[in-house]
């Protein structure tokens, strides 16, 4: 038998491996990648995949937040390169929020990012979603927290309530193979946890429970249609729920809780198109619309407030000595943004390698707030101390109603309320603009330049076309030279060592605090009434019906010219003006889209982050623009900062000495007070100083960040041991005589003889039957509100170092 045998068919595969370069040598960009390993494996309390940025070189965010860098105008987030950043009154949380299972990866850069990037003088966070493969493929997951693992809360002496219970799910595949694919995820979390307080005051100390309730999730499509063709959209959604919030600790009431929701809805496309055989054209559009609210927790009669403006309205806000009562919030901010952008990239050899980029962009920003601002009234009854049965009054914490502020009329110093002709609501629509060329150009094997200009506009930001005199008079232009040039080189060393330098200058967007408080300038007013000595001002302080804005207006005392019984107004500084150049940092001279110039020169380090700090020059500045006094001096006594800051002036222009080393050598070093000073250089690092913090809610603390840089009405740094010897200057005088503790201590008078209880930089009145000299007040820190004091028959006196919500008390029995 024949057999004929064929030789086989030769079947080869080749399989290429590679690994990315520990060191990326094509960028002067300073910044790193989180990959999906990173993502997948590395564990996160509360699994905010944000927090992850803080491991990108260069990262200047040392804790938990939504974005990059929590600081408004210092940080952009792109999803699939859709601008996703909401700059409404609440940068950090108020943000979209994306599952850490729907993001594959994403790359931090935290300094000199090209010209195809902007918005931000800080860092940038560009995310990349999800998608579905040619397999099917799914997960579920669930991570869970419990109270048994909890230790007793050191102010409680127990263990508070809390939970904290999160599903994830992803699932995705082919709906056609190699052409249409899809991708879902979704993830709730239910967080039950307690707010408690420890008031002095036992009735008020109740246990609130917060069930926090998260809700999140996308879907993706891809579809191939050609070789050269790819499309995707993107819908996304998120919900955000927050019961009994900003409130707790020693110096709330129950009452100023409140409620927090937020909503976010999106939805993106991409058409990619290859053109030949080096460029690529990609158009992007969509739209990120959010919303957030809060509603006060106290109610009237369990239902809304009469004639809420906003919502459900609130109570009045009763602000007792340390301790505060009532929530006057009805807010609801929507923020909605629509955008197009066309990127193009083509590459050449010319000179060595070159990837061009040109683009555009356009982003129309829509913005309604609606916000109750003080329009309940606030009453600050602090000229007195406490009422004895305080608890009696407040018989329901949430229930108004139920309230009797009577009683509170003879330790009233004022009532002030809100009102408007907008009933509260505000527009400020934007327009932003954005053009841009940028190219990365490889001059040799181990030298790349990246050369790029971008060109920014914002319009509608900065107030354009209000009138608010004296400041805005329709003369704030509209900012239209904001060119950034970029430029930068990354040399090889070898394969492990880059040199990169850079300079550029970056544009932040501004937020739209500004324009909104510049409208509640405009629209609204504050209807202020000082006691008067009846017995009903507490109920009844404007001794009958709410003065409407026309007649505020018509009787304010900077229209009136001081006329007896005028409503004095107030604003913020946070309005736009024309000397007010950066909107969203107080007292900067930056121009009003912020910018920074960056040098960078460093083989793989940090740079050193920039801060916007409030100086003595800045606020110097702003003293000189008020026109006139408020009042005759003499007349009417207004605590107020400027008067120390001037202080400060007066010492150094006499002595030619700083405040700080004037003190040094008249009083800190005689009375031998070695571990206090005047801190003027926010930069300087202090031996065995505590840090400021502050609760971010019922399981975390953040930051307090102090970005003062100025001395005489704050900066004081001391402590226990030095605050004695100070004390001990008032009996045993080494610095000074009786005589000037008797001028210290005088208590002042009006022109019309009343005496008043504030003396030179000092409180005179009583606690507890005791006399004492105090004063209050604070930048940062950690506590309950600040009050140092010392207490005594006789002439005792004492004073600390300001430090925002913490209590010193300094006894002489």
């Amino acid at each position: 038998m024949k057999t004929l045998m064929a030789p086989s068919t030769v079947q080869e595969s080749v399989t290429v491996t590679g690994e990315a370069p520990l060191v990326d040598t094509t960028t002067s960009t300073l910044g790193g990648n989180i990959d999906k390993r990173q993502m997948q494996d590395l564990p996160i309390n509360g699994r905010n995949w944000m927090d992850l940025a803080m491991l990108a070189p260069g990262s200047r965010q040392n804790e938990s937040s939504n974005i990059p860098q929590a600081r408004q105008g210092y940080s952009q987030i792109n999803i699939d390169g859709q601008q996703i950043t909401h700059l409404i009154p609440g940068t950090d949380q108020n943000q979209p929020s994306y599952s850490m299972d729907a993001i594959a990866e994403f790359v931090v850069v935290t300094n000199r990012f090209d010209a195809t990037q902007g918005r931000s003088s800080g860092m940038l966070a560009n995310a990349v979603t999800k998608s579905g493969t040619n397999t099917y493929a799914g997960t579920v997951a669930g991570y869970f927290r419990s109270d048994r693992f909890n230790a007793s809360d050191f102010i409680q002496n127990r263990v508070v309530p809390y939970q904290d219970q999160q599903i994830v799910t992803t699932f995705g595949g082919p709906v056609r193979k190699d052409r249409i694919h899809f991708f879902g995820n979704y993830e709730q979390e239910r967080q039950p946890q307690t707010v408690t307080f420890s008031s002095p005051y036992p009735a008020f100390n109740v246990d609130l429970a917060a069930r926090n309730r998260q809700r999140k999730g996308i879907v993706r499509g891809d579809a191939q249609i050609s070789a050269e063709t790819h499309v995707m959209t993107r819908f996304q959604k998120y919900y955000n729920d927050l019961p009994n919030s900003g409130t707790g600790g020693a110096t709330s009431h129950p009452s100023t809780a409140r409620r927090e929701q937020r909503h976010s809805n999106e939805l993106f496309s991409t058409l990619t198109q290859v053109v030949g055989t080096r460029a690529v054209n990609e158009i992007k559009g969509g739209a990120s619309l959010f919303n957030y609210t809060r509603d006060a927790a106290v109610t009237w009669k369990g239902g809304c407030f009469p004639d809420a403006p906003v919502r459900c309205g609130g109570s009045k806000v009763v602000s007792l000595r340390s301790y505060s009562i009532g929530q006057a919030v009805g807010q609801d901010q929507t923020q909605n943004n629509y955008s197009i952008r066309d990127d193009y990239t083509f590459s050449f050899d010319k000179l060595g390698r070159q990837d061009v980029k040109v683009g555009g962009e356009y982003i129309r920003q829509q913005t309604l707030i609606l916000w109750c601002a003080s329009c309940t009234g606030n009453l600050d009854a602090t000229n007195g101390a406490v009422p004895a049965g305080i608890e009696s009054l407040f018989p329901v914490w949430n229930d108004a109603s139920t309230w009797n502020l009577a009683p509170l009329s003879p330790i009233s110093r004022r009532f002030t309320m809100n009102v408007s002709n907008t009933n509260f609501h505000y527009k400020i629509p934007q327009s932003l603009y954005a053009a841009w060329l940028q190219d990365d150009w490889k001059v040799a094997s181990r030298l790349t330049l990246n050369l790029g200009v971008r060109y920014d506009v914002q319009a509608g930001a900065n107030s354009e076309g209000y009138v608010f005199a004296p400041w805005i008079n329709n003369d704030i232009p509209y900012d239209l030279n904001n060119v950034g040039p970029r430029a930068g080189f990354a040399y090889t060393l070898d394969d492990r060592t880059v040199i990169r330098g850079g300079y550029g200058l970056f544009y932040s967007q501004a937020s739209t605090d500004e324009g909104h408080q510049t409208a509640e300038a405009v629209h609204q007013a504050a209807a202020e009434a000082l006691y008067d000595g009846r017995a009903d001002f507490a109920i009844n302080p404007y001794n009958g019906p709410t003065p409407t804005y026309a007649q505020v207006m018509a009787n304010a005392c900077d229209q009136s010219g001081n006329t007896p019984g005028c409503y004095r107004r107030s604003i913020t500084d946070e309005i736009n003006s024309t000397w007010r150049r950066m909107p969203y940092a107080r007292f900067s001279d930056r121009v009003v889209n912020a910018f920074e110039r960056k040098w960078i020169f460093s083989a793989e380090r940090p740079d050193r982050p920039w801060d916007d700090v409030i100086t003595q020059e800045h606020i110097v500045k702003i003293l000189s623009k008020q026109k006139e006094l408020n009042f005759k001096p003499g007349d009417e006594y207004s605590y107020c900062n400027s008067n120390f800051t001037l202080l400060a002036e007066i010492v150094k222009s006499i002595s030619g000495q700083s405040l700080r080393k004037f003190t040094d050598s008249a009083i800190f070093k005689p009375l031998g007070m070695d571990n206090t000073h005047f801190h003027d250089d926010y930069t300087e690092i202090v031996k065995n100083r505590a840090y400021s913090y502050s609760k971010k809610d019922s399981a975390h603390f953040e930051n307090d960040v102090l970005s003062y840089s100025n001395v005489g009405a704050t900066s004081l740094f001391t402590n226990v041991n030095d605050m004695s010897k100070w004390i001990i200057n008032f009996y045993d005088h080494k610095v000074g005589d009786q005589k000037d503790i008797d001028l210290l201590t005088e208590k002042g008078k009006l022109n019309n003889g009343k005496e008043i209880s504030y003396a030179l930089g000092i409180v005179s009145d009583k606690y507890n039957g005791w006399k004492q000299f105090q004063h209050s007040g604070g930048d940062a820190g950690a506590g309950g509100g600040g009050r140092p004091r010392a207490v005594g028959r006789g002439r005792d006196a004492g004073q600390g170092s300001d430090k925002k919500r913490t209590k010193k008390r300094v006894v002489r029995s």
